[in-house]
């Protein structure tokens, strides 16, 4: 059976030691004839408990720390490859009272990962945002805007959120904004009533489809 435990390599960890507890967890797994795989994570930020070592079990990742090259052998003992007890046991990783009441959006996969795995980060999620939005249309807005040029088109868009999105100047004429639809090779060109879909009119705030450019005068 191989056991698998995660060990960060960013800058903190390596300036406390994980580096030399790396190559000693290695040592000794092969002195022992433990099968172990160690991926170098990224820190969960609790640099007081780094070298922080976690280990894969069925209940979920258990943490040891602060580790140091000493403690090695000892965890090796303690049988630290099955979650077993030893003074540097911090119990579940998630359960740690600094990450328990944390919901993490910016820092979601900050120690979870391999930085360097591409595979790792598909696994958890990555380029999600980017394929989602491979999938979507494009709209257009030129003309008397602060932000012109082509937009994400978001499943029933309307021209409103676009016009949101782009801005006026002091010259635009919200009276003569229009649409320029392409239909099988046909141009159109769509009216738009700005301040009755202000008020709220559904029937004139109409969904953009992909193509469609909006033009302020």
């Amino acid at each position: 059976m191989t056991y698998q435990v995660y060990l960060p390599c960013d800058s903190a960890a390596l300036a406390l030691g994980a580096d030399e507890v790396c190559d000693a967890l290695r040592r000794e797994a092969e002195r022992r004839g433990v099968a172990l795989e160690i991926v170098r994570n990224g820190s969960r930020g609790m640099f007081w408990l780094e070298p922080l070592l976690e280990v894969v079990t069925p209940a979920g990742r258990v943490a040891y720390g602060p580790v140091a090259e000493q403690d090695v052998c000892a965890l090796f003992d303690a049988g630290f490859y099955e979650g077993k007890a030893h003074p540097l046991l911090q119990g579940l990783t998630e359960q740690i009272p600094y990450l328990r009441h944390q919901e993490r959006l910016t820092f979601a996969r900050m120690g979870i990962t391999d930085p360097l795995s591409l595979g790792d980060y598909e696994a958890h999620e990555g380029f999600a945002g980017l394929r989602r939005a491979l999938t979507l249309g494009a709209s257009g807005i030129v003309g008397e805007v602060l932000h012109s040029g082509g937009q994400i088109l978001l499943p029933n868009m309307t021209i409103l959120q676009v016009l949101a999105g782009a801005g006026f100047t002091q010259f635009s004429n919200t009276k003569g904004i229009y649409v320029l639809r392409n239909d099988g090779g046909k141009q159109s060109k769509l009216p738009f009533n700005y301040k009755a879909a202000l008020k709220g009119d559904s029937d004139v705030n109409f969904v953009l489809k992909p193509g469609d450019t909006v033009v302020v005068p």
